[in-house]
């Protein structure tokens, strides 16, 4: 079955007037499961920096992020890192005319000591397998691209909602997968994988049990 076009994910930010955001995830691979993937949107909350300080970089109209005496890593020093992802079943959703699939809600919680969070790669992977671990050696999705800020290092943290349906796969309703997610932050800093589980919906909308 081919995958649904990708629609343009909306990103609002918290304090901030709404950007557009460039994020989508798109068909899966042919290997089994097959999985395939739509970012349908973005809420992206995100962390305020510390205010400004009287200081010679002020009034020079340009702030040196990090560094120095401070606490604050040189931006672009530091690993993002997820701290945390809640998983729930979304429904039964019609993403082509007569096509009813399962879909998941991810929300990812990431945070990063120098603050460059201001756009993210996102890349999604997946296993039928539960074992506590998910190959990212072969990305069955193209990576999102998440932009939320014009300004350089003055975001710690942010969190991202994706809306991913399942599909390609048979029994795909009620059904235990292992997914894996790695956040690269502004710099191309990689993250360390969060790994977690999440059973699809059964066929008529209802929250899953796994045991399908």
């Amino acid at each position: 079955m081919a995958s649904p076009t990708p629609l343009s994910a909306a990103a609002g930010l918290s304090g901030r007037a709404p950007r557009p955001s460039s994020a989508s995830l798109a068909g899966g691979r042919g290997r089994a499961p097959g999985l395939s993937g739509l970012l349908l949107a973005a809420g992206l909350l995100v962390g305020c920096g510390g205010d400004k300080g009287d200081s010679a970089d002020e009034e020079l109209g340009e702030e040196i992020p990090g560094g120095g005496d401070t606490d604050t890593p040189e931006c672009g020093g530091a690993a993002p890192v997820v701290t945390e992802i809640q998983c729930s079943a979304d429904g039964v959703k019609e993403y082509e005319p007569g096509s009813s699939l399962p879909t998941l809600l991810f929300k990812v919680f990431v945070e990063d000591e120098d603050a460059d969070l201001e756009s993210m790669e996102l890349s999604l992977y997946y296993d039928d397998t539960i074992d506590g671990a998910v190959s990212t050696q072969e990305a069955p999705y193209p990576p999102s691209i998440i932009t939320i800020d014009d300004t350089s290092c003055v975001n710690p943290s942010a969190t991202v909602n994706l809306s991913v349906f399942v599909s390609g796969v048979d029994p795909r309703f009620n059904r235990n997968y292992e997914w894996s997610v790695v956040v690269r932050d502004a710099n191309d800093v990689a993250s360390e994988p969060f790994v977690f589980e999440c059973i699809t919906p059964f066929e008529n909308g209802d929250e899953g049990n796994g045991e399908g």
